[in-house]
């Protein structure tokens, strides 16, 4: 299989959340607390419990045993936080609920904000990164949260997997392990490399003392650091403007490259890049940001680098690809009877329009669709950029290092270490931006500067290229998960270009792996 396919397969043990999708229809309001508790087996939940680990993230195959850990790692920090007392609480009630609520994005990634609509006390208060590279001083930093009044979900194998930490004593972290059920020191548990992901929280419990707070770098991944788009995008994409202008729902005009995010926030997952002068419906605003579905999936934009064109979506008849599970009605309006769901992802035909309603023949049904939750056309799985920047006398391919070098977790000297590769090793650089290489170090992959490396040669085959087209970037990941999301089957020669975990076939499993190369 190659070098970098031998590295990068203790990767398939990752516990990244799967792709999923969510129905739009059951929402529930705001609850303060939930009655009352003196249980503490939440410190033991393991997400392969059988009382819900086969549960479904959403509609997808993926299910809490498997890719469940940031869901149990978060019901566990609701617990201890105070905000949910309710004995009868477990993962299996937070899973029901995202899948309720939205709490999964179309691709399954976790958006942790919607736990404050089951528990009003607990609130997500953002990303942050761990500055130093040492034990002591990681420990040291995630005290300082927990003094703050912060609680805390730390991302290790470099957020391949999710825990809840639950205190901090002198070098040891101690924190509640899903994968296990365990209390274990996270440093003696997991690599110290792969430990500096982190994500607040304020629960019922937290007693806030700004004046102690953490002086850490926020600096998660951003679109340019994710996909590597030019520096001269990076403000259009990443700064938000400070603007007071007040935002609704109707037509908008992008002017500017725009990332497509799972939540309304910077920091958020990207699920695409949408381009530049593309009109778009934003069917529900939260200030700044606007809800919208491209490409068949659900997610948000920043609205500051749009134009609204006007008040409301003209929509047409014709072919609609479901973005989400359509309830279809008996007429144009959300209190009418349900008939049932339609399938993510299905082709249907919109035979007549009322505002943004559309009417369908589907199971021997005449019914009626929202059309926020669907795109014109027969959707295709990518319409992003080429994101690998080529304008470098680097080149992809296998390097040498004539010295000790470090891996980070962007290009750039202030991004955090990852990890240390020592003089002489040989490693695979996928990717090129400038003088700096996204390279594949053992269970590692972070950037390097190839100004301390030599190039050695040139891929037989470059791992992952899926798409042939020199470069190894989102666009082969998008072609991966196509194939899957439709069943297309994957030729030999694509096998051995992506199969991460070397079964012989190309899964899940490696869509997982692929997934945390390109966009972690």
């Amino acid at each position: 299989m190659g070098i970098l396919l031998k590295r990068v397969v203790s990767c398939a043990m990752v516990c990244l959340i799967g792709m999923a999708s969510v129905g739009i229809t059951t929402v529930e309001m705001p609850i303060t607390t939930i009655s009352a508790s003196a249980d503490d087996s939440y410190q033991s939940w393991r997400q392969g419990d059988s009382r819900w680990g086969s549960m479904r993230l959403g509609g997808s195959s993926y299910t809490m045993s498997n890719s469940g850990c940031a869901a149990t790692a978060l019901a566990m920090l609701m617990v201890h936080s105070g905000s949910i007392t309710d004995s009868s609480f477990t993962p299996g009630t937070l899973c029901t609920f995202f899948n309720n609520n939205g709490g999964f994005s179309n691709r399954g990634d976790i958006s942790w904000g919607v736990s404050n609509k089951l528990a009003s006390s607990f609130t997500f208060e953002g990303y942050a990164t761990l500055s130093s590279d040492t034990v002591s001083g990681k420990a040291d930093e995630l005290e300082k949260y927990l003094d703050a009044g912060y609680y805390i979900i730390l991302g290790v194998k470099n957020g391949g997997h999710w825990v809840a930490v639950d205190k901090v004593e002198g070098d040891k972290v101690y924190v509640f392990d899903p994968a296990n059920g365990k209390h274990v020191n996270v440093f003696d548990a997991y690599s110290n490399s792969g430990i500096y992901k982190v994500r607040k929280f304020y629960g019922a419990n937290s007693v806030i003392e700004e004046d102690v707070a953490p002086e850490v770098t926020e600096q998660e991944t951003t679109a340019e650091e994710l996909l590597t788009i030019s520096s001269e995008k990076e403000e259009s994409v990443e700064v938000k403007n400070s603007s007071s202008t007040s935002y609704s729902t109707g037509l908008y005009k992008l002017n500017s490259e725009l990332c497509f995010r799972t939540d309304a926030y910077t920091s958020a997952d990207v699920i695409d890049i949408i381009p530049n002068g593309t009109s778009i419906n934003v069917s529900e605003v939260n200030g700044e940001w606007g809800y919208v579905c491209y490409n068949a999936n659900m997610g948000w934009i920043n609205l500051s680098y749009t134009d609204k064109v006007q008040s409301s979506y003209k929509y047409s008849t014709g072919t609609y690809t479901t973005a989400e599970p359509l309830n279809f009605r008996e007429s144009n309006s959300t209190s009418a009877d349900s008939y049932g769901l339609i399938p993510i992802n299905s082709t249907i035909e919109i035979l007549e329009v009322k505002n943004n309603w559309g009417k369908v023949n589907y199971a021997s049904k005449e019914a009626w669709v929202c059309l926020n939750y669907a795109s014109e056309g027969n959707a295709e799985f990518s319409s992003a950029v080429n994101v690998a920047v080529s304008n470098s006398s680097k080149k992809i391919g296998v390097y040498v290092t004539n010295d000790n070098l470090n891996v980070r977790a962007g290009n750039d000297t202030s991004f955090t270490k990852l990890d240390l590769i020592p003089k002489d090793t040989e490693i695979n650089v996928i990717e090129i931006d400038g003088n700096w290489g996204k390279a594949i170090y053992g269970e590692t992959v972070g950037w390097v500067c190839l100004d301390y490396a030599d190039y050695s040669s040139s891929f037989k085959y470059i791992p992952g290229d899926i798409n042939d087209d020199g470069l190894v970037n989102i666009q082969d990941l998008f072609v991966v998960s196509s194939n899957l999301k439709t069943g297309e089957s994957f030729t030999q020669n694509e096998i051995k270009l992506v199969d991460f975990n070397e079964d012989g076939v190309v899964n899940s499993t490696d869509y997982i792996i692929f997934k945390n190369i390109i966009l972690y």
